[in-house]
């Protein structure tokens, strides 16, 4: 292949990776907005719905991995530090560093996403315990910064 089919195919593989990304992006800030609200039906259709964006990002990047370099598979920015990548033309190279700032963005959307529904969880693990007349397990930390569950023995704190 010559350097124009490279290049031209390299944008065809970045754009179709941004917009998927893109489309990614929307559905994170989408799975937020409803971990925020606790609805659990649309919360599944999300769900599958960033399973398989994910699938489709995944493949594409599958598909634009040969053409970044024939020695080993290289990230996006392991590719963009390469001088084969400072000889493409500019807009080519932009559309790189915004396909690179977009996988941060989204990285960090689902980072986040992630957080909160550990928080829900916990959140959901100690009323399921208070309901259900389980003491939770309350953990402290010793001297050394090690955590260790205390029991709930019926020591009280004084007397009245």
């Amino acid at each position: 292949m010559t350097q124009t089919t490279d290049a031209n195919a390299l944008s065809l593989q970045i754009k179709q990776l941004f917009d998927l990304l893109c489309e990614f992006e929307i559905n994170l800030k989408q799975e937020s907005t409803i971990l925020k609200n606790s609805n659990l039906n649309d919360l599944n259709e999300a769900l599958q719905k960033k399973q398989s964006l994910a699938d489709s990002i995944d493949a594409s990047y599958q598909q634009l991995s040969p053409l970044l370099s024939t020695d080993k598979k290289l990230s996006l920015n392991e590719f963009m530090l390469l001088d084969l990548f400072k000889s493409l033309p500019k807009a080519l190279q932009d559309s790189f560093n915004t396909t690179a700032e977009k996988i941060v963005i989204c990285s960090d959307l689902n980072m986040a996403n992630g957080m909160a529904t550990q928080s829900l969880s916990n959140i959901n693990q100690s009323v399921l315990h208070l309901l259900q007349g389980q003491d939770p397990q309350n953990k402290t930390y010793s001297a050394t910064g090690e955590s260790k569950v205390t029991s709930n023995s019926s020591r009280p704190l004084g007397k009245a």
